[in-house]
């Protein structure tokens, strides 16, 4: 998968829809392996302009062919950023 680097709000949607394209197609499937991680569902691109975003959110994806983890990450309140990104293991 792609890596995004997240330092707009058109950053943002364009990682959701990477994700949404990605899960939908099975390439990927949701984790929830970290205990401290909140769900957080990718919307359907129908609504991501109008969907109310959290202030805070991180999701883990595992590769199907690969078993690669990626990340997706984002503070919206402030705009500080964050990423789509290969990670090792769940680290937040």
């Amino acid at each position: 998968m792609k890596e995004i680097k997240i330092e707009t709000p058109n950053d943002l949607v364009k990682a959701f829809k990477l994700v949404r394209k990605e899960l939908d197609e099975g390439k990927i499937k949701l984790t929830f392996e970290h205990k401290s991680q909140d769900r957080f569902e990718i919307p359907q691109f129908d609504f991501i302009k109008k969907f109310d975003w959290p202030d805070y959110f991180s999701n883990y994806y595992e590769e199907a062919a690969t078993g690669k983890i990626y990340r997706l990450y984002a503070e919206t309140y402030h705009g500080s950023g964050g990423a789509l990104i290969e990670v090792q293991d769940f680290e937040d």
